[in-house]
């Protein structure tokens, strides 16, 4: 356990210094307080870097099968998967095929499965809009078939 723990540190360092680095070129501007005050933030990239190390060291363990990391970490999987997804889109190229698609994987899992279990923000937000359901049976019942699109 203590080498997937250095190994998740070093992860996160290193790409929290890559999230600012980047966001310094974005924004012009090397004041971060307000990305560096985001404790949703932290938790959520701390729970990616532990992914990622865990995958690495521990391939074959299902003793932290998803989503035992964010929720020991008191992540929602709605904050893991907005992180994931962003850390995709910025550093695919810096992992390997192998975590590429286990990240790819954990978040298929949480479209497919997580968030739709408890008091998610995205159940909450479609039980306080009820039109959005019928919007969207609406839309898909009205949309071209999927053979137009290949």
């Amino acid at each position: 356990a203590g080498e997937v723990g250095d190994a998740s540190v070093r992860l996160y360092y290193k790409f929290l210094g890559m999230i600012l680095a980047r966001e310094e070129q974005r924004l012009g501007t090397r004041d971060h307080s307000a990305l560096l005050g985001d404790d949703a933030m932290h938790s959520s990239l701390i729970a990616v870097c532990c992914e990622l190390a865990v995958k690495t060291h521990l391939p074959l363990s299902s003793a932290h099968a998803f989503p035992a990391i964010p929720k020991a970490l008191k992540v929602s999987c709605f904050e893991f998967l907005i992180c994931t997804e962003n850390f995709l889109r910025d550093f695919e190229f810096h992992l390997s095929r192998q975590l590429r698609q286990h990240l790819v994987s954990l978040c298929n899992q949480v479209v497919e499965s997580e968030v739709w279990k408890g008091d998610t923000p995205v159940v909450s937000y479609l039980t306080e809009h009820p039109e959005l359901p019928k919007h969207f049976a609406q839309v898909v019942s009205t949309a071209p078939p999927a053979a137009c699109f290949t």
